[in-house]
């Protein structure tokens, strides 16, 4: 059988495989918050995800921006109670 044929239940297929090269972005972000009282809490925030090669790679990291952001901003409520 060629590599390029997929058995199905009742028969099979030909079909053509492609292979798309993946690509990463990553984007992190940290700040020290003062708590007073000589105390500090520090957070750091990093988010990681595979991008196709047609990705708009300029949209996919303004959005793993803002995940970060959010998350950011989620702790630094926490902290502030």
């Amino acid at each position: 059988m060629s590599d390029n044929v997929i058995e199905f239940p009742g028969g099979s297929e030909d079909c053509e495989l492609q292979f798309i090269p993946l690509r990463r972005i990553s984007v992190s972000f940290g700040r020290t918050i003062n708590l007073g009282n000589y105390e500090s809490a520090k957070i750091q925030v990093g988010y990681e995800t595979d991008l196709q090669e047609d990705a708009n790679h300029d949209e996919e990291y303004n959005k793993a921006w803002e995940i970060v952001m959010e998350q950011v901003e989620k702790v630094e409520k926490e902290i502030a109670g």
